[in-house]
């Protein structure tokens, strides 16, 4: 989650190319960002320049990653070749991943209605 470099607040994920797997957080935290209409909302890749060139510039907000298990994990450090890049997602907030474990977190316990849900 960045400000891209044309300006425009951007989730950018990779898209699922075999390296990335196909999941029901990943899709449902895709979904409910383009929901809100708030930013751009894309799957294509990124490449290790451009986000180190991001950081350089002050532009990452947060990154983080997704899954059955974690449902949503912030990523405050990533290692490349051999240096360490400290990613400003704590000091963010993390205000995207909140608000995403919020929102699903309502919607899976019935306390904001949502289409994903059905009465059973």
């Amino acid at each position: 989650y960045w400000t891209h470099k044309d300006g425009v607040l951007e989730l950018a994920t990779p898209p699922l190319d075999g390296v990335i797997l196909p999941g029901v957080v990943r899709q449902s935290l895709l979904d409910l960002a383009q929901t809100w209409g708030e930013f751009r909302v894309v799957e294509r890749t990124i490449t290790m320049k451009e986000l180190l060139q991001s950081l350089e510039e002050g532009r990452v907000r947060e990154v983080f990653g997704s899954g059955t298990a974690c449902q949503i994990c912030p990523v405050h450090r990533i290692l490349y070749k051999d240096k360490n890049f400290h990613i400003p997602t704590m000091e963010n907030g993390p205000e995207l991943i909140l608000r995403f474990q919020k929102e699903l977190k309502e919607i899976q316990y019935g306390t904001r209605a949502h289409e994903w849900m059905l009465p059973v």
